[in-house]
């Protein structure tokens, strides 16, 4: 995980959650379990991660399991977008 790929992802959160989140997001900040992503804003930032990197988050999303889903981290999906995903 680099700390380009966490700044870009806070980003494109930030733009999607709006001002609830913008404040509270770093990479150990869950997804789900703390800033509350509706379905909706998660796939508007699949989106934009497939578009800027070729990331496959549903392929990730796919691969956990419930616990694992509700904690996923910025940091952990910036790993997983610097993993070669393009």
């Amino acid at each position: 995980m680099t700390a380009t790929t966490v700044a870009e992802i806070t980003g494109l959160l930030a733009g999607i959650a709006g001002e609830r989140a913008a404040a509270r997001i770093g990479p150990g900040t869950a997804l789900f379990g703390d800033l509350a992503l509706e379905s909706v804003e998660f796939a508007a930032l699949a989106g934009q991660l497939r578009e800027r990197y070729g990331a496959d988050v549903p392929g990730l999303l796919a691969a956990l399991d419930i616990d694992a889903l509700i904690g996923l981290t910025v940091g952990e999906l910036a790993a997983y977008v610097d993993g070669g995903t393009r």
